[in-house]
């Protein structure tokens, strides 16, 4: 008897987080980034914000919690400074945790917190190559399923890039996305 509640105990401490678990989804996500520190001190032309997009993929343990990693393309920061044009194209990989509040009708509350592994390609030879490296990546957001299969989120995250040359400073993306759940 005593056998039996064992396995019957460990068969359910393995198969609930199954059963609870909300499946995989991928994204994508258009917006806008913004490189707000990236033209402090240039004495020319500077555009600071451009389109970025998102290809997510994820998976909803259940329904508060759940995983993410996705490449983002931020578009590209472009200064003309004395004559001589400037660019640095800004991409990543995000790797995260997210969390879930839903508030009933459809509607949620979704935050990520996780780390961006970020890349700057520059127009301009740079000593020791192309900048990159990791940080800290925070986001909040709203998110409406349509339907089981379909939802539309809303997003806003924000971290650290750039080094000691070519400028450290915050990187911010607003975007929206449509979500699509396997």
């Amino acid at each position: 008897m005593k056998l039996k509640v064992l396995v019957m105990g460990i068969a359910m401490v393995v198969t609930t987080p199954l059963a609870i678990a909300e499946g995989f989804y991928g994204a994508f996500d258009l917006g806008q980034s913004k490189a707000k520190d990236a033209c402090k001190g240039v004495a020319g032309l500077c555009s600071y914000t451009d389109t970025a997009y998102r290809l997510a993929a994820g998976y909803q343990i259940n329904q508060n919690f759940g995983v993410e990693g996705a490449y983002v393309d931020l578009g590209k920061t472009n200064a003309s400074v004395a004559g001589n044009a400037v660019n640095i194209k800004n991409t990543e990989w995000q790797v995260a945790a997210t969390g879930t509040y839903p508030f009933g009708n459809g509607f949620s509350l979704i935050g990520k917190a996780g780390i961006a592994f970020w890349d700057q390609a520059t127009s301009v030879a740079v000593a020791g190559g192309n900048p990159n490296g990791k940080n800290i990546l925070l986001g909040i957001g709203a998110q409406y399923d349509l339907s089981k299969v379909t939802a539309v989120r809303g997003q806003y995250e924000t971290h650290q890039t750039g080094d000691n040359v070519t400028g450290r400073g915050d990187l911010a993306t607003l975007s929206v996305g449509v979500v699509f759940k396997f």
